[in-house]
């Protein structure tokens, strides 16, 4: 594959990724014990969900307010350790840093990479 197909508008591949965090956040508390707290719990489920959704709704139809609303998820997720006070747990809040940042990121690519795509509408 070359490296002008890998920053072309919208990859199938984003997609996948973005469906595999949505899953990954949302399962955190139970792979960390932390299930316990219905907060937490909630809070990584939500998260879980919304990106997950977000990242289907992308496959139907591409959307840039899709991807701002990744972005948010993946900071919101960044900064609820600090917010529901377990970022001094164990890898729990470890693994959300990471979680959000990836999905930041990605969410960012994708905002970068159909920045000039004409019918992104709002």
């Amino acid at each position: 594959m070359a490296f002008k197909d890998f920053l072309k508008p919208h990859r199938s591949w984003e997609d996948g990724l973005g469906l595999l965090l949505g899953v990954t956040i949302g399962l955190t508390p139970w792979l960390y014990e932390e299930a316990s707290v219905p907060a937490v719990v909630l809070n990584s489920a939500a998260v879980g969900l919304a990106v997950l959704l977000l990242a289907q709704l992308e496959i139907v139809h591409l959307r840039r307010w899709h991807e701002i609303a990744q972005l948010a998820c993946g900071i919101w997720l960044v900064v609820s350790p600090f917010i529901f006070d377990y970022a001094h747990k164990d890898y729990l809040g470890i693994w959300h840093w990471i979680l959000g940042g990836a999905v930041s990121a990605l969410a960012a690519f994708e905002l970068w990479q159909n920045r000039g795509v004409a019918g992104q509408g709002g």
